[in-house]
């Protein structure tokens, strides 16, 4: 509105044709702002709420790799999941792991003592040391997946262990 138009409004009685036209198109302009706002908002709610089921989505970074390697572990039974870096490699594929799979952390590769019970040991970007240690214990490490993307994931590998006979 120019100072020009507002100065006309202002000036004219109450009553007047001009003073209730500014007031109608005041109105208006506020239904459609309160419309657009509405959308806007509904439209953030609705994308929170699609985004937060996803497995993956634009700002899950490394989503794709944890769904996959997840994945890959969920299809064998009584599994295990040996890691001996940080954690933080980890985690974020935990949350989508069978409720059975179990997570060995390791700061000493030596000696490493691994159930009975598993038929399956995965190993999530291992050292050398500790490759080497599990073939001193009879077991061979044969790597399944290597993700080769930037960031935290960077050089990702995942290993299984199989038992030398």
């Amino acid at each position: 509105m120019t100072l020009a138009l507002f100065l006309q409004k202002w000036d004219a009685p109450i009553g007047s044709a001009a003073f209730q036209r500014g007031i109608a198109t005041n109105a208006a302009q506020q239904k459609l702002w309160r419309i657009i706002l509405l959308i806007v908002i509904s439209s953030g709610i609705i994308s929170c709420l699609i985004s937060a089921q996803a497995q993956t989505w634009w700002n899950k970074y490394g989503g794709e790799i944890n769904v996959e390697i997840s994945h890959l572990i969920n299809q064998t039974e009584r599994s295990l999941i040996i890691v001996d870096r940080k954690p933080t490699y980890i985690i974020p594929t935990s949350y989508s792991l069978a409720p059975n799979t179990q997570l060995l952390f390791v700061t000493q590769v030596r000696n490493i003592k691994i159930p009975n019970n598993i038929s399956n040991i995965f190993l999530m970007n291992p050292t050398t040391q500790l490759r080497d240690e599990l073939r001193q214990q009879n077991y061979q490490s044969i790597p399944i997946a290597k993700y080769d993307s930037s960031g935290m994931f960077q050089g990702m590998e995942l290993w299984k262990a199989k038992t030398i006979n």
